[in-house]
């Protein structure tokens, strides 16, 4: 993150496409929570769009709902399960200061 504030005109926009775990579990290619905050938040000075809120929540609809990876259609689902790692796609935007 470091390295694309550097890069990263004054006041230019950075969007970060992810994955966040949102069961108990881990992976070593997905984000916890606390994963994500540590590296991806607060590693840099960047501003996190939104006033930094991030709404961590799952409806039960979503939640019900889980593709398992061997079979998924990314263009219409949200939450996946890759061996036990119950996960969704999350995109974060960041603003550089001027």
């Amino acid at each position: 993150m470091r390295e694309i504030q550097r890069v990263l005109k004054p006041g230019g926009y950075a969007v970060i496409s992810t994955e966040l775990i949102v069961n108990d579990a881990q992976h070593s290619e997905y984000f916890s929570r606390t994963e994500l905050s540590k590296h991806m938040i607060e590693s840099h000075e960047m501003q996190l769009l939104d006033n930094g809120n991030i709404d961590f929540s799952i409806s039960e609809s979503t939640a019900s709902h889980v593709s398992n990876t061997k079979h998924m259609h990314p263009v219409y689902d949200l939450v996946y399960n890759h061996d036990g790692v119950i996960f969704q796609p999350i995109q974060l935007v960041f603003k550089k200061q001027d």
